[in-house]
């Protein structure tokens, strides 16, 4: 997972409440991942990884804990794909001469 790139979630069965309701209320269109997993800064973080996410159909933005959701879906930033496409071609580019 990139930045700005589009993602579709599923809680996990262990998920608590709080990750079911805002999987459930705000991201049936999915969400744009605005900044990559991370240990989060703010208190009760519980020491796992966080994502930051932006809803697609509504105006929720918040952190979502990766130990309790899995990624069903994944549609890459057109940028993220030119970048890795560069980068692959100049490195093929490098083995050829």
């Amino acid at each position: 997972m990139n930045i700005g790139d589009t993602i579709q979630l599923k809680a996990l069965g262990s998920a608590t409440k709080r990750t079911k309701n805002r999987i459930h209320n705000r991201g049936k269109s999915g969400f744009k991942v605005r900044k990559a997993p991370q240990r989060a800064k703010f208190t009760d973080n519980r020491g796992v990884e966080w994502i930051q996410l932006d809803a697609i159909d509504n105006d929720w933005s918040g952190w979502l804990p990766m130990d309790e959701i899995e990624v069903i879906n994944e549609i890459k930033c057109q940028e993220n794909v030119k970048s890795v496409s560069n980068a692959l071609q100049s490195d093929s580019e490098r083995v050829t001469l």
